[in-house]
């Protein structure tokens, strides 16, 4: 990094003829690359372009698919003014002026001059008076991504006291989005082959566990949760999200995986999901957050549910007997076979006669295609009753 200075030693002129910047050699494109690699962070590598363009502040901002992890990162920028724009509906391009100028022109870069006639179409909003109170009426912005899976924006966003973007510092700033492109890419490819070193790992555990990026979408799959779901009447992986169809649910796995994408949230929650049309079909599931970095587009693992072992034998359990079609009390019968007790012991249990019991037995042979007690025995073993 070098300071532009004039002869007589003024660092205040960049060499591009800016006022208030420095200048960017071929070394600080680095830096964006250091931000992916993880080696160093995107708030220093956008920091530093503000401060190259004399701007107060520099973003990078991920929206407009759930393939993305929405974010919103604005260099200096406090927590207070974050919550005014959000409490705003900052992101709606009929008063967000810098939105609806992108709309509204193919040029590459969107600044001031696209912003003045995007300010006539909107007249006075919420938003043009919330830049104002957060010193950020000018700047420039493109688009370095915008596809199927979302959008990726990077911004200059500057005060009154900065003033407006001069050529000079547009060409920095295209420069400079070159690198964060690529740099973005790299930390795509990156995220997503952490998810594949994963996958081969989580193939070869025994237990039944999806891991999911930050979007929610799963990233990797054991064997055992694909039969699990596979097994389930009313659970699904549809274009790689989980979903239920049970409304209560459904609104337990939101809440659950909205603690994991929290990071200040607990590490680890369980929930009961509905996964069938009977009253036992209740399945226990354990979230786990798993350690991200701290600067992530979200494609990298950053959950886990595992599947709970006990709950989903007991389903299976349960769904094998139904093709018997047993009453409760005939399951609560074969139970009772199954763990070895006897007639006389069955029907104390039962508060029954040996004689009711045994007219019961010979309607679960029927049932269970059995002749005999000790066959509908070895049967009930078989499924592990």
């Amino acid at each position: 990094m070098r300071w532009g200075a004039t002869p007589d030693g003024d660092a205040s002129i960049d060499r591009m003829g800016g006022a208030g910047g420095m200048t960017m050699n071929d070394d600080d494109w680095g830096m964006f690359e250091d931000a992916a690699l993880g080696t160093g962070s995107w708030d220093t590598a956008l920091g530093h372009l503000a401060t190259v363009t004399g701007s107060k502040r520099c973003q990078l901002i991920a929206f407009g698919s759930d393939q993305w992890l929405p974010f919103n990162w604005v260099t200096n920028l406090s927590d207070a003014d974050m919550a005014l724009f959000d409490s705003i509906d900052g992101h709606n391009p009929a008063t967000n002026f810098r939105l609806r100028a992108e709309q509204a022109t193919n040029d590459q870069i969107s600044f001031e001059r696209h912003y003045d006639h995007a300010r006539l179409a909107t007249g006075p909003t919420d938003y043009i008076e919330c830049c104002e109170q957060t010193a950020m009426p000018y700047g420039c912005q493109t688009m370095l991504e915008n596809d199927a899976r979302g959008a990726l924006g990077l911004a200059l966003l500057r005060s009154r006291k900065d003033g407006r973007t001069t050529d000079a510092h547009r060409e920095t700033f295209r420069r400079a989005a070159r690198h964060v492109r690529s740099a973005a890419r790299l930390q795509i490819a990156l995220e997503q082959q952490g998810s594949s070193l994963i996958h081969g790992a989580v193939e070869r555990l025994s237990a039944a566990c999806i891991v999911f990026d930050g979007a929610g979408l799963v990233r990797a799959i054991t064997p055992a949760a694909e039969a699990a779901i596979a097994s389930f009447d009313h659970v699904s992986i549809v274009d790689r999200r989980l979903t239920v169809r049970d409304p209560q649910s459904v609104a337990q796995l939101d809440s659950a995986r909205a603690i994991m994408k929290d990071p200040a949230a607990q590490a680890q929650i369980s929930v009961n999901l509905r996964v069938g049309a009977g009253a036992a079909d209740i399945i226990r599931v354990d979230l786990h957050r798993l350690k991200r970095r701290d600067w992530s587009f979200g494609f990298e693992p950053a959950f886990m549910l595992v599947i709970d072992a006990a709950s989903r034998a007991a389903y299976q359990r349960q769904k094998q007997l139904d093709r018997f079609s047993f009453t409760p009390a005939e399951t609560a019968i074969a139970q009772l076979l199954a763990e070895g007790r006897n007639r006389n012991d069955i029907a104390r249990h039962r508060s029954v006669t040996v004689e009711t019991l045994r007219g019961q037995l010979k309607i679960m042979y029927a049932k269970a295609g059995c002749r005999r007690e000790a066959e509908l025995v070895a049967t009930l073993h078989r499924i592990a009753v």
